[in-house]
């Protein structure tokens, strides 16, 4: 699914869209009771005539719930995923992670904080949520097809950092953390990963 910031914004009107957007992305069109696994279609708990679910504030909320006809249990779309039991809005939790996969140089917390009002805790904690998941499977998961791989070494330059001394430094950059990314051609997935250094041999065992 290809998607920019724009075409993301005008889909994500409201907190219900977010949640039919990552029904779409999580079950397709066919819902999965996420407690017991159920095949059998869940159904959809539509508010009684006049009236709707509320928020402990007295809002309405927007909420999506299905219930499994086997279990009997109640679920959302967030149910056993990063985004369960958190007081973030579900449509700023799609922006978040959009900025950060689609983010070509990275983004900071502070940035994450000032473009959705959040509170420093609060993005920081959102941020470290989403790259502790990207350590799940599948993603965490071996590439398959065409897969090119490559390293940088990440750091400023050797002359800015506080009490820099040239005649300690190797090779200029060589002091700068090392990172070996794998890329596949196919899906554009990537994997990195921090290394001691690029000899051979170190670049061989990421490989394998």
């Amino acid at each position: 699914m290809a998607l920019n910031v724009l075409a993301l914004a005008d889909r994500l009107r409201t907190e219900a869209d977010a949640y039919e957007f990552l029904e779409e992305l999580r079950w397709g069109d066919r819902p999965v009771c996420p407690h017991c696994g159920s095949i059998r279609t869940p159904y959809f708990l539509r508010p009684k005539e006049g009236s709707s679910r509320r928020t402990r504030t007295g809002s309405a909320s927007q909420r999506r719930v299905w219930k499994c006809s086997d279990c009997r249990r109640q679920f959302s779309v967030l149910t056993g995923t990063i985004f369960h039991g958190s007081k973030i809005p579900v449509r700023t939790w799609v922006f978040i992670v959009f900025d950060m996969a689609s983010s070509k140089n990275g983004v900071s917390a502070r940035e994450i904080e000032r473009k959705y009002s959040l509170t420093p805790k609060t993005a920081w904690f959102a941020m470290h949520r989403i790259r502790e998941a990207m350590k799940r499977e599948p993603l965490a998961g071996l590439l398959s097809g065409r897969v090119v791989a490559d390293e940088t070494f990440y750091g400023g330059k050797p002359s800015n950092r506080h009490g820099h001394d040239p005649r300690k430094s190797i090779q200029g950059r060589h002091d700068k953390t090392p990172i070996m990314a794998l890329v596949s051609r196919e899906t554009g997935e990537v994997r990195s990963q921090v290394v001691n250094d690029v000899k051979p041999a170190t670049l061989r065992a990421v490989l394998h």
